[in-house]
């Protein structure tokens, strides 16, 4: 009796491993989403971008650069990559369109480039008027990360609030040009203010 009592223990152990294996790769394999697909916004943008932004020209700004009122693009690229070398231009002409048209709309730059000198030489030969992040920094990474870059270019739109409008930004711009903003701007109005 012992001996069956032994046995059973036994084998209920090993089904209840067998199980918790299963359920471990299957979640991991996507077969069970625990966790939404994009965290929680952050407070602030503060906290999303920090309090440095630089210029093309290297100057230094701090948060109160953003309009605090804006649709925000964060922008991946690099000087180094040809498709960001034919989407820089359009993105360039699409962002000086709204400001003549008195849009609110602010572009923060994650660079992809070698070094900070070829950051700030990309941002002026393309013409860049926007902000970028410091190159290699803690924000960079946590801004990669976080929208799940793997590919550049690559446009992501926010809220002033921080939520995520769309991660599609740069086809919007291809295929839309200046009237993607004001679907990110309807977009942007799903969310609690």
């Amino acid at each position: 009796m012992r001996s069956r009592y032994v046995l059973q223990t036994v084998l209920n152990r090993i089904v209840l491993a067998v199980l918790c294996c299963f359920l471990v790769v299957s979640c991991k394999d996507g077969g069970a989403r625990l966790l939404p697909s994009e965290p929680a916004p952050p407070p602030s943008l503060l906290d999303l971008f920090g309090n440095v932004f630089y210029q093309a020209d290297e100057s230094v700004v701090g948060i109160e650069a953003i309009d605090q009122n804006s649709i925000i693009g964060i922008y991946f690229g690099a000087g180094w990559c040809p498709a960001c070398a034919d989407f820089t231009p359009l993105l360039v002409s699409f962002y000086d369109e709204l400001e003549e048209a008195g849009k609110s709309f602010e572009i923060v730059f994650v660079s992809f480039d070698g070094s900070e000198d070829d950051m700030f030489a990309h941002m002026m030969d393309r013409g860049m008027p926007w902000l970028a992040v410091p190159l290699g920094g803690d924000k960079a990474e946590a801004l990669t990360l976080r929208y799940d870059v793997t590919g550049i270019p690559t446009l992501v739109v926010i809220d002033a609030e921080a939520n995520t409008v769309t991660v599609t930004g740069r086809a919007d711009v291809v295929t839309n040009g200046a009237l993607a903003y004001d679907d990110w701007f309807s977009l942007s109005l799903r969310f609690p203010q």
